[in-house]
């Protein structure tokens, strides 16, 4: 073949012999010397390509390929595998130079992509922590244990230990809902984090270095089959993951329905609103586009942005408390208005409500009927719940005697004011002692006008039984009774705080003078609280409540101490629930 070439210095001079036309292969399975070369009419004519070998193929063929018809082999799959294996024949250093270079860039990759995911597993360990230090922080903080320990470790008498610790105890019962709902949602962000398992990542280390062994001559007519369906798996799991990501779109179908599912008045907890929220937003497109009406709420009204994500708990249950006192007190009221239509508005209102509307009225007297209506509307919109039941007053009678023990009688004197209102005063040196006459199972309600001389005084109001009438004082500790100005002196059994302060702590004359008595032998109540506003209202403390006798009978006492002291009973009232 060679001769052939080195014999012609132009393709051009060698000349097909059927058609003396310029030769362009030589055909391989010709039997006759005149028949070999042969020109594009042979070619065509002969329509067989396999057995045409090119010169120019010849010419420039390379020590380091392979023609895929030549030599004749009569098996082309022979000649193919031939060819396959072409590139490694001769000078080995290519190809190893490639190899290396190969698994220089895999190793640059691949500590490149471990450092990069080093770093964000270490900021999500950060945050890990960050959220377990805080929920272990609250939890000590609620606990107590600090506390608990130095009142234990401490030198103080037993009984007073006990005090101490029974007082941890009733903080922790008292903002038990509290601390649980805080410890619940510092859980629930927690659990939005997956556990760090670190045999897990040794085992996907372990995976990936079993991959990384595949790369070796052995496996590599399978790796590229085995990468695909790596790819698609790998893919796959991208997607599960992604579907738990998917960015919830706003003022869609699937916002408003959650945003109703979750509305904190529903009081469903937190794992099963994640669990729904997670589960819809994989169809959040197929949801979207469903035909759904988008007038949601009912004519003329709109979703009340109170907040209510921002609320405790706790304040979600006052909130229920307040509706449910409402819906009984629009029956009570219905109730009433069938029983006597005539009935005055007072009755209708409970009695802080009833004071704020009196005021008004005694203040504009001009006030027109309408403008009445609107602000009893308003009243019973919004009523003050310090009463459990709506209540009817009567008028009560003041029956009262004046103590003759020791001569006090002469120490004071009894009057009116303008009002028509009793007034009592000490008029020289000595106690002023007098007693109220009362029902023992009656509710009472009285209003007192407080005018003392000087802000650091006292008076004392309390129940006295009948063995006790004219015999002993009433600020003595067997007695149930209240001072209300004197914030040094020692408590006398009213100063369990049900709102507020403990009125031994509020100032006089700056804050009130006026306080509220309501009481009930029977019921072993009695009641204080500065007037109008009762802001700081005290009743009598668990302690002394087993020193009513309900054997006996009671009065309401009364003691004033200082000259020029005195006191008004602006309003008397007997109090009668409406059931």
């Amino acid at each position: 073949m060679e001769n052939i070439l080195n014999n012609s210095q132009n393709f051009k001079q060698i000349l097909c012999q059927k058609h003396n036309l310029t030769c362009l292969c030589l055909q391989t399975d010709s039997d006759d010397s005149d028949d070999i070369y042969a020109c594009s009419n042979c070619i065509r004519s002969n329509n067989n390509f396999k057995q045409c070998l090119l010169l120019q193929d010849i010419k420039d063929k390379l020590d380091n390929t392979v023609l895929t018809n030549w030599p004749l082999l009569d098996e082309y799959d022979l000649m193919i595998q031939i060819q396959s294996f072409s590139k490694y024949q001769g000078n080995q250093n290519l190809i190893q130079k490639d190899i290396v270079k190969f698994f220089e860039d895999f190793q640059n990759e691949l500590e490149h992509t471990l450092q990069k995911q080093k770093k964000n597993m270490l900021i999500y360990a950060d945050g890990i922590s960050e959220k377990t230090n805080q929920l272990f922080d609250y939890y000590r903080e609620i606990a107590q244990f600090d506390a608990l320990k130095n009142i234990i470790d401490s030198d103080t008498q037993k009984q007073q230990q006990a005090e101490q610790i029974l007082q941890i105890f009733k903080t922790n019962k008292q903002n038990q809902e509290n601390y649980k709902n805080k410890i619940q949602q510092q859980l629930s962000q927690l659990n939005q984090y997956q556990t760090i398992n670190l045999n897990v990542l040794k085992s996907f280390k372990d995976s990936i270095l079993s991959q990384i062994e595949l790369v070796d001559g052995k496996y590599l007519s399978n790796l590229q089959l085995f990468s695909q369906k790596n790819n698609i798996l790998i893919e796959e799991f991208k997607k599960q993951q992604q579907n738990q990501n998917i960015l919830l779109k706003e003022n869609e179908n699937l916002y408003t329905l959650l945003n109703l599912i979750g509305n904190k008045t529903n009081n469903c907890n937190e794992n099963y609103l994640q669990s729904v929220k997670s589960e819809l937003l994989k169809i959040q497109d197929l949801i979207n586009i469903l035909n759904i009406d988008k007038d949601v709420f009912q004519q003329g009204k709109k979703q009340i942005q109170i907040g209510l994500e921002k609320l405790s708990q706790d304040q979600i249950e006052y909130i229920e408390t307040l509706v449910n006192k409402i819906v009984d007190l629009n029956e009570q009221y219905q109730q009433l208005k069938e029983e006597d239509n005539n009935m005055i508005i007072s009755s209708k209102l409970q009695p802080s409500s009833y004071l704020i509307y009196n005021q008004i009225f005694k203040l504009d007297k001009k006030l027109t009927k309408q403008k009445l209506e609107s602000i009893t509307k308003l009243l019973r919109r919004f009523p003050i719940f310090e009463i459990e039941q709506l209540v009817k007053p009567y008028p009560c009678k003041l029956e009262v005697e004046i103590s003759n023990q020791n001569n006090y009688n002469t120490n004071g004197k009894q009057s009116y004011d303008n009002e028509g209102n009793q007034k009592f005063e000490i008029v020289k040196e000595g106690f002023f002692i007098f007693y109220m006459k009362i029902k023992q199972d009656c509710l009472y309600r009285i209003v007192i006008n407080l005018e003392l001389k000087y802000p650091n005084r006292y008076l004392f109001i309390g129940l006295v039984g009948k063995s006790h009438k004219d015999q002993k004082y009433i600020y003595e500790n067997s007695f149930i009774n209240s001072f209300t100005t004197e914030s040094s002196y020692s408590d006398r059994g009213v100063s369990k705080v049900i709102k507020g302060k403990c009125l031994r702590d509020v100032k006089y004359p700056e804050e009130y003078n006026q306080i509220e008595i309501r009481f009930c032998v029977k019921n072993k109540m009695f009641q204080v609280s500065d007037y109008p506003k009762r802001e700081n209202i005290n009743e009598i403390n668990d302690d002394k409540l087993n020193l009513i006798d309900l054997n006996q009978e009671y009065y309401l006492g009364f003691e004033l101490v200082y000259d020029k002291d005195s006191l008004t009973i602006l309003e008397c009232e007997e109090l009668q629930y409406q059931n």
